[in-house]
C-alpha cells in the first residue's frame, strides 16, 4: 500500500505550492493501519477481515490486546467485531497507540 502526504501548511497547500511526499506501507503497518481506521467507524474492526488479509500471525499478538483493552473497557469485542467503548473513544489514541508495533533501531 502505498500512503501519499502532503503539507500541513494550509496556505501552502491551497497554493499548490508543497511537495507531495509517499511511503510504501509494509503488511506490519497495514495491520496497524487497519486497525486504527476501524476503530474510528461505529461499526468497529472485522476481525475475519483482518484474519483473511493479514493472516494469523499478525493477527493473534492484535487479539491479546484487544482481550486486555476489552477488560479495561476501552473495547468491545463479541469474538468477530471489536469497537471503541465510550470511555475508548475519549483516549482513542492511547488506545490506538496500544497496536503499534515496536520499532526496532
Amino acid at each position: 500500500m502505498l500512503r501519499t502526504t502532503t503539507t500541513n501548511d494550509l496556505q501552502t497547500y491551497l497554493a499548490g505550492t508543497g511537495t507531495m511526499e509517499t511511503s510504501l506501507l509494509g503488511p506490519a503497518q497495514q495491520h496497524e493501519e487497519a486497525w486504527f481506521l476501524g476503530l474510528r467507524t461505529n461499526a468497529g474492526v472485522d476481525v475475519d477481515a483482518l484474519r483473511a488479509e493479514f493472516g494469523k500471525e499478525l493477527l493473534d499478538p492484535a487479539l491479546e490486546t484487544v482481550a486486555r483493552l476489552a477488560t479495561d473497557e476501552l473495547l468491545v469485542f463479541d469474538g468477530a467485531h471489536a469497537r471503541l467503548t465510550a470511555r475508548g473513544r475519549m483516549i482513542s489514541n492511547e488506545v490506538f497507540q496500544e497496536f503499534l508495533q515496536p520499532e526496532i533501531a
